[in-house]
C-alpha cells in the first residue's frame, strides 16, 4: 500500500483513488495495515470487508467477525470521517448446492448484521 502512496501522490484523489482492502492489507502486514491505511486513507473511495485467519501460514476467509479484522479497522473508519461505499465480501461462501446456498444466504446477513454494528 506504501507504494501506491508514492505512485499517486501528484495526482488529486479526485482523479485516481483506490479500493482499501482491509483482508487483503493484513495479510501483507498484520500490524502495518493500519499505518498504510492513515497513509492513503484520503484517496479511499471504497472499502472492501471480508474476514480471515491463518492455518498453517495461509490465509483462510471466514465469517465476519471470527477471524483477524477486528473492531480496529471499523474504529478507523469511523474515526477518518470515512463515508465511501462499503462492499462486503464473503469469499469463504462457495455453495455447491441448493441447500448451501440457502444456507450461505444465511450467513450473508449474519455478515451484514455484523457490519452494520461494527459500522455505528
Amino acid at each position: 500500500v506504501w507504494d501506491l502512496h508514492y505512485l499517486m501522490k501528484d495526482f488529486d484523489p479526485r482523479e485516481i483513488a483506490v479500493a482499501y482492502d482491509i483482508r487483503h492489507a493484513m495479510v501483507e502486514g498484520i500490524t502495518a495495515w493500519k499505518t498504510n491505511f492513515h497513509l492513503i486513507r484520503h484517496r479511499i473511495q471504497a472499502a472492501y470487508v471480508k474476514d480471515f485467519v491463518f492455518e498453517k501460514a495461509k490465509a483462510v476467509n471466514v465469517p465476519m467477525g471470527t477471524g483477524l479484522v477486528g473492531d480496529d479497522f471499523y474504529q478507523s473508519l469511523k474515526q477518518t470521517g470515512f463515508t465511501a461505499p462499503v462492499s462486503l465480501h464473503v469469499p469463504y461462501l462457495q455453495p455447491k448446492t441448493k441447500a448451501e446456498a440457502r444456507a450461505g444466504i444465511e450467513q450473508i446477513r449474519r455478515d451484514f448484521t455484523y457490519l452494520k454494528k461494527q459500522l455505528r
